[in-house]
């Protein structure tokens, strides 16, 4: 059996995806919204990354909601 193409299979998973997303926007409208935002999210991480403009150190900072000082210092475990 021929090993499929990649583009072959990012093809299905694009369909399946913008299915999936039309079907939630008709029946749940609040889930188009959400949809709508992560879907920006992603595309600025993925055109950021690809012109080379992604300061990934800051992004993790903010995503993990960390201050500059607090990013260096240790981390504690609370037994």
């Amino acid at each position: 059996m021929a090993q499929r193409k990649f583009y072959q299979s990012l093809y299905l998973q694009v369909i399946m995806g913008i299915l999936i997303g039309a079907l939630l926007g008709h029946f749940y409208p609040a889930a188009r919204a959400l949809t709508n935002l992560i879907g920006n999210g992603v595309a600025t991480v993925v055109v950021a990354k690809w012109r080379q403009e992604l300061d990934e150190a800051r992004m993790h900072e903010r995503l993990a909601r960390e201050t500059s000082a607090t990013a260096e210092e240790p981390k504690t475990l609370v037994a």
